[in-house]
């Protein structure tokens, strides 16, 4: 599994906290490889290397636009399944889909 994190997300909060973060996230037995998003773009261009590298899950850990483009990555490199750990402001996509905004149980459910 594969990690892209948006720095950029949740009005650059998660680029700040994702120190902290990826601790919680060890801590719950998550401690994934991971690629940090430069620009608008990038995160589409990370998945599909992801995939590429042979990681078969790529998590988006970000907002609505993440997983946006973590989608068009996936969608591009035509495999590879998606997590989100939806780390935005409005999560609109995974509050539609019906996950949980709660870090850890967000983690539960991408790791099955």
């Amino acid at each position: 599994m594969h990690l892209i994190v948006n720095p950029a997300a949740a009005g650059g909060r998660l680029g700040r906290e994702w120190p902290r973060l990826r601790e919680r996230l060890a801590a719950m037995g998550f401690a994934p490889s991971f690629s940090i998003t430069r620009a608008p773009g990038h995160a589409s261009e990370l998945a599909a290397e992801a995939v590429a590298a042979g990681h078969e899950v790529v998590t988006a850990a970000g907002g609505d636009g993440t997983l946006c483009e973590v989608v068009q990555g996936l969608h591009a490199a035509g495999r590879g399944a998606l997590g989100i750990l939806p780390l935005g402001t409005g999560n609109d996509a995974a509050r539609t889909l019906g996950l949980p905004l709660d870090l850890a149980a967000a983690t539960r459910v991408v790791l099955g």
